[in-house]
């Protein structure tokens, strides 16, 4: 009976270590800061973003965020969606885990933000990539329009 116990302790003690690793490890990824991007209108006019893919797509059903975007969304247009943005208001198009988006973390393939008869068109990962400022908040990330 002596030998029983001595296992159940050295099983106990061996639980113990993998509970400590595995809290341990979720604690350094649950710790990775995380990036916001924007589109901020600095006009006095509407502004309207065209994405492909739509911004509802990248997040899931059961988040609160989809109820705010579809309140910005205006229309769909085959593959492309089409989204307004009042005027001094930012609209948040997309979040991730890191420190700073790069392109091969954006997952549009085209972004065009129109303003009347001008229209700035990001048509592949890395111009939007470049396009990107930091401002705000630590991690928040904006293409501006300015008047």
């Amino acid at each position: 009976m002596l030998q029983n116990s001595g296992k159940n302790i050295g099983i106990k003690k061996n639980y113990m270590k993998n509970l400590i690793v595995i809290f341990t490890i979720l604690t350094l990824i649950g710790c990775e800061p995380g990036y916001r991007i924007y589109v901020r209108n600095n006009a006095s006019t509407i502004l309207y973003l065209r994405t492909n893919p739509s911004i509802e797509s990248l997040y899931p059903k059961w988040t609160g965020y989809n109820d705010s975007i579809l309140a910005h969304k205006v229309s769909q247009e085959g593959k492309f969606s089409l989204y307004s943005i009042k005027p001094f208001d930012a609209f948040r198009i997309w979040d991730n885990i890191g420190g700073m988006p790069t392109s091969k973390e954006i997952p549009f393939d085209y972004v065009a933000v129109i303003r009347g008869v001008d229209t700035l068109i990001l048509d592949n990962k890395e111009k939007i990539a470049n396009q990107l400022k930091r401002g705000g908040k630590k991690f928040d990330y904006y293409i501006e329009i300015i008047k």
